[in-house]
């Protein structure tokens, strides 16, 4: 199945790396399971202040058949990250744990299935 990865820069200089990053990290997510539909990512950029730094946050959004995945890169202090790749990666690893979560839920192995208590 041929499935697409659309990608959305707010604020963030569209380059051929980041560009690059986000769609190879897209891919991979679906990749990693065969009902993936279609993978959203977006990559954010705020600068709001005179003397503050940048804080890019990215968002990915993955849709398998039957499920859909929403992953962030916000720390848990709700903190962004001070580079576009690193706010990238870290929300494909979130993106990734709930994609496998979501994997071990569907097929538990059949030796979790023999530990389960009878009911």
């Amino acid at each position: 199945m041929t499935s697409s990865v659309t990608l959305s820069f707010c604020g963030v200089a569209r380059t051929g790396e980041l560009e690059a990053l986000a769609r190879d990290f897209g891919l991979r997510l679906q990749r990693l399971d065969e009902r993936a539909i279609s993978c959203g990512v977006t990559l954010s950029c705020d600068s709001s202040g005179q003397n503050s730094a940048p804080v890019y946050t990215a968002k990915i959004h993955l849709a398998l058949r039957d499920a859909q995945i929403h992953a962030d890169s916000a720390r848990r202090d709700g903190a962004g990250h001070a580079g576009a790749q690193a706010a990238l990666l870290e929300a494909y690893e979130n993106a990734r744990r709930q994609l496998s979560t979501l994997q071990r839920e569907r097929c538990p192995s059949p030796f979790a299935l023999a530990l389960r208590p009878l009911e």
